[in-house]
């Protein structure tokens, strides 16, 4: 009787173990998915960082544009007040002239 417990409880403990090693494995499985998932979004994380600094590299780029943009605006006036005012010296030569 005494080994028929012992046997009972050897076969308790071995299925208590196997239970336990299934479960500590589907752990180990879904801790791996999300291992797997974090790099992932590491990745993605990365690709983001990269794209963010060459959009904010190329906003530079638009400031820089825009100073362009507004230089030549004012070049433009300044062209249009020369050539009034050689509009102005010729005909005061001309003016004079007379």
């Amino acid at each position: 009787m005494r080994i028929r417990w012992q046997s009972v409880l050897i076969v308790l403990l071995v299925t208590v173990m196997a239970v336990t090693l299934g479960l500590q494995r589907q752990a180990n499985r879904e801790l791996q998915g999300e291992i797997e998932l974090h790099r992932g979004q590491e990745n993605e994380l990365a690709r983001l960082r990269a794209e963010w600094t060459r959009l904010t590299q190329g906003q530079l780029q638009v400031d820089e544009l825009k100073n362009l943009r507004t230089d030549h605006v004012a070049v433009m006036r300044l062209r249009g007040e020369v050539d009034a005012m050689r509009a102005r010296v010729q005909e005061a030569e001309k003016s004079a002239a007379k």
